[in-house]
């Protein structure tokens, strides 16, 4: 065997390697670039699953509030008449939902938020009844019966009336 002749054989065999290699490699590529897509595809099921829940809880949020602005209100202008309202906003901090709430007197047609404590009459204790019946009512589905010890010790005699009937 020539010389020219081994090294033609010595380069057939480095060829047969490096196609085995690069079919064992591109064997390894199909199956990572699979793997690939299983996880972008999981990813983004997770992405989608996170917005709907994150969109579904916010709209519970905002239905919750409606609903409890709605009967807090109520109660409150059967003690202190059509002009006071109900606000809540809602919010997020440190990570944690927030709710801050905020009384709406409307005079002559505009509405001013009133600083619970100035207002007097027991307005405080009264929203904090107010707000006790009504997640009781939204919760027991307005079903379970409500005993209060002395609600209206802490109200004005003129406001103590309307605050026991409401």
């Amino acid at each position: 065997m020539t010389d020219l002749e081994r090294r033609i054989e010595t380069l057939d065999g480095d060829i047969s390697k490096k196609v085995i290699e690069k079919s064992l490699l591109t064997k390894q590529l199909s199956e990572e670039q699979l793997k690939l897509k299983e996880f972008t595809d999981s990813s983004e099921n997770t992405t989608i699953a996170r917005d709907l829940l994150e969109k579904s809880v916010h709209s519970a949020m905002n239905q919750g509030k409606e609903i409890l602005e709605e009967s807090t209100t109520e109660i409150l202008r059967m003690v202190f008449g059509d002009n006071y309202s109900v606000k809540i906003k809602l919010d997020v901090k440190s990570g944690a939902p927030v709710a801050d709430i905020y009384i709406n007197k409307s005079i002559d047609g505009v509405d001013t938020d009133i600083n619970i404590e100035n207002e007097g009459g027991g307005l405080s204790e009264i929203l904090s009844l107010a707000l006790f019946i009504s997640v009781t009512k939204i919760v027991s589905g307005n079903k379970a019966p409500i005993t209060l010890d002395e609600p209206t010790s802490a109200v004005s005699e003129l406001r103590a009336e309307n605050t026991a009937e409401a």
